[in-house]
């Protein structure tokens, strides 16, 4: 047998091996879609078909009807609130907590820096992580970062990274191009309110 020929047994061995795993994926997709449709059916299941938002509450996940999304963005008690679907930001003046909360709409960069951040707080990110979540947009690079970082704690905390919301520390290389990241303490309140894409944060 000659290379070539060794060449292409191999070749179609592993095609042979990907068909199998396809139909074994497609059966185990057609199994899951009957178990929950049994689920929804008994009124057992929390599905998120069924349901078209996604909540994060403190790396919390759970899916509600528009009419429960809507709710929760008016009437939560969290300290921070973030509704993706409007892109906005509801939080409470640093240099004045008699006004009560109001709703801004945060930049770009800011807006993924918080989503990154409030859906998993007390956990780092960094020019990266963003990345990974953001795979689709134009990557940020640390430089751009930290000027959306300053830009949040101004809005947040009266600036600096020392809380009480946005925290500076040491990251490694899978967070961050420098040694340096940020993370939402986890002392607080925050709320994510997207629609649910089935997106991994």
């Amino acid at each position: 047998m000659t290379d070539l020929e060794d060449k292409l047994r191999t070749i179609l061995e592993h095609a042979a091996a990907a068909r199998q795993s396809c139909a074994e994926a497609d059966r185990h997709c057609t199994a899951v879609e009957r178990l929950l449709g049994e689920l929804a059916s008994a009124g057992k299941g929390q599905t998120p078909l069924a349901r078209a938002w996604r909540i994060i509450e403190n790396s919390r996940v759970r899916y509600v009807t528009e009419d429960e999304a809507e709710e929760l963005r008016e009437g939560s008690t969290a300290d921070l609130v973030l509704d993706c679907e409007r892109r906005r930001l509801r939080y409470v003046p640093a240099d004045s907590r008699k006004r009560g909360p109001i709703w801004v709409n945060p930049k770009w960069g800011w807006f993924k820096a918080l989503l990154v951040g409030m859906s998993k707080p007390g956990r780092p990110f960094g020019n990266l992580r963003i990345n990974q979540v953001f795979s689709r947009h134009a990557e940020i690079l640390p430089r751009t970062l930290s000027r959306d970082i300053a830009g949040l704690t101004k809005l947040l905390q009266n600036g600096g990274t020392k809380g009480p919301y946005i925290l500076r520390e040491h990251v490694d290389s899978s967070v961050s191009n420098t040694s340096w990241g940020y993370l939402f303490s986890s002392r607080w309140n925050y709320l994510v309110i997207e629609r649910n894409t089935n997106a991994a944060i």
